[in-house]
């Protein structure tokens, strides 16, 4: 499911590190705006001690991208189209040392090139509003679904087109290079997971949860035991998201490097009894 956010309750998401470290740098989600009415943050990383950030945000209707280093001027750009109100759109930011790129419902616009910025001491990351030295502001006022992260990575417009499906939309994970910085479901209830960094973000407000735009075509499944011993890369959390029965080998798929988070390597295999509907047996760690 997707989280609604409402600006006039403050309400976010935030994780207490810069979950990208290095550029270029790319951000996307699907957003439906409840208005186009002010600046409507959507993903930022950003330094709480100074005005140095780099951000994706709805500003009056229009997608921007905005990448500041305090001190030095400001790199961004804005969308040439509006995003619909009370409708999903696909947008999507790349930042680079000297340009800013966005992406709305597969259509690009480059900012001007300027002189080339750099990260400054960032520190916290944000989904559904900006952390601008320490102030918190730029609250979302809309649903936010998938939101996705790269880090030392531009996504191209080939990328974009693929995410955006002709607004069908599509699993950010199959690209051939899927996010590596940050990827989240939103789905169910709090704790919601960053499947990526591993970490549960934390809430502020409380946001509801709303439909997705499409389905990713997963199901969530809970480990009801685990027996043996095992290795562990990266975190196990009580539910995992398996493709559905039917997809080509659904248990190799779901245990591939790019869900690391869920990926157990112990030294022996693993037997995981999970409780699936019209599944029987068991599920094996490949």
């Amino acid at each position: 499911m997707a989280l609604l956010f409402a600006s006039s309750l403050s309400q976010y998401l935030s994780q207490a590190a810069a979950l990208v470290t290095s550029l270029p740098a790319s951000f996307a989600c699907w957003y439906m705006p409840t208005n186009n009415t002010g600046t409507q943050g959507l993903f930022s990383v950003c330094n709480n001690s100074a005005a140095s950030y780099l951000d994706m945000d709805v500003n009056a209707g229009n997608e921007r991208g905005i990448f500041t280093q305090s001190g030095h001027t400001a790199l961004s750009a804005t969308s040439a189209g509006s995003l619909i109100a009370s409708a999903w759109n696909h947008v999507a930011v790349v930042f680079t040392t000297t340009q800013v790129t966005v992406y709305v419902n597969g259509t690009a616009t480059a900012g001007s090139t300027g002189t080339a910025l750099a990260l400054s001491g960032l520190g916290i990351t944000l989904c559904g509003a900006l952390d601008n030295n320490g102030t918190i502001s730029e609250y979302s006022n809309g649903a936010i679904a998938y939101s996705a992260a790269w880090t030392g990575y531009a996504i191209t417009s080939t990328d974009d087109t693929t995410l955006y499906n002709g607004g069908a939309g599509s699993d950010p994970r199959l690209l051939g290079n899927p996010p590596n910085a940050s990827f989240s479901l939103l789905q169910g209830s709090a704790p919601f997971l960053d499947s990526v960094s591993g970490v549960n973000w934390t809430i502020h407000g409380s946001p509801t949860v709303v439909a997705d735009p499409f389905s990713l075509g997963t199901t969530t499944v809970t480990l009801t035991s685990l027996t043996g011993s095992i290795g562990v890369h990266g975190l196990i959390n009580p539910t995992l998201n398996f493709p559905r029965p039917g997809d080509p080998t659904p248990a190799q798929l779901a245990l591939l490097p790019t869900y690391s988070t869920y990926l157990l390597d112990g030294v022996t295999p693993v037997s995981i009894p999970i409780n699936y509907p019209n599944v029987a047996g068991n599920w094996y760690p490949h």
